[in-house]
């Protein structure tokens, strides 16, 4: 890791290597800099040892988006799942996702207006951007992996 000052003479520059990958910020005071520095030096700390990096919060809207964004299946599967996140995002939009807690989205998959087979397709949906956010760091846990799935709509006749 590196400050330097900025060769325009605007603020200085924090650089980094993280896996190969050279990383940089510009920022205007040399404070900033040096506490950015701390910042980075503490997450490579932490990765060494296995521990959780800090991330910037995000809202369940903002991570269903990334997660449609980055995903890559055919663009009928997109839609398909983006129908399928509606519900939660409508619910849960501008909450955090690390606020989550598991018992809110049971009870939100259970008070769905809706048949068991789309209350199934919604929390399953919710699980697998969840699960990404817990990739991405931006939680320690999935809260929607414990939530137990409704029993999906039989398609079976019943027997005279």
């Amino acid at each position: 890791m590196s400050i330097k000052a900025n060769p325009n003479g605007e603020g200085y520059i924090v650089r980094q290597r993280v896996q190969g990958k050279r990383l940089s910020k510009v920022v205007r005071t040399r404070k900033l800099a040096e506490a950015i520095e701390r910042r980075w030096k503490d997450e490579q700390s932490a990765r060494r040892v296995g521990l959780p990096i800090e991330r910037e919060p995000v809202t369940c809207r903002d991570l269903c988006a990334r997660y449609l964004a980055q995903h890559q299946v055919s663009p009928r599967t997109i839609r398909t799942l983006a129908e399928r996140l509606a519900y939660s995002r409508a619910a849960f939009g501008e909450v955090q996702v690390r606020e989550l807690l598991s018992e809110e989205i049971a009870a939100w998959n259970a008070a769905l207006p809706v048949g068991p087979t789309t209350r199934r397709n919604a929390l399953m949906a919710m699980r697998q951007v969840l699960r990404a956010g817990v990739q991405w760091e931006h939680l320690s846990r999935n809260p929607a992996a414990i939530v137990k799935l409704p029993a999906a709509a039989s398609s079976r006749m019943a027997p005279l």
